[in-house]
């Protein structure tokens, strides 16, 4: 080998390198796009655990359960 490229061969090495980078872009788009959606999964889960304080107002004196108008029960009563 000398080094210079035979003429023939250059649309196989156009046709491999245009696949290549094809493959590159591909592969580049559907790592975008995983990193994307976990971001936004992230995200939502935040939004979603945060809670206003607005809604925590007069929750603070709420009792156990509600039925019994909050009080705490120590034994259940059967009949």
């Amino acid at each position: 080998m000398n080094g210079h490229i035979d003429p023939k061969a250059i649309w196989l090495l156009l046709t491999n390198l245009a696949l290549g980078l094809a493959v590159i872009a591909c592969i580049a788009t559907i790592v975008w796009c995983l990193v994307r959606d976990v971001r936004r999964r992230i995200r939502e889960k935040k939004e979603e655990s945060s809670v206003p304080q607005d809604y925590l107002n007069g929750l603070e004196n709420l009792g156990v359960t509600l039925p019994d108008g909050g009080e705490r029960i120590d034994e259940m009563v059967e009949d």
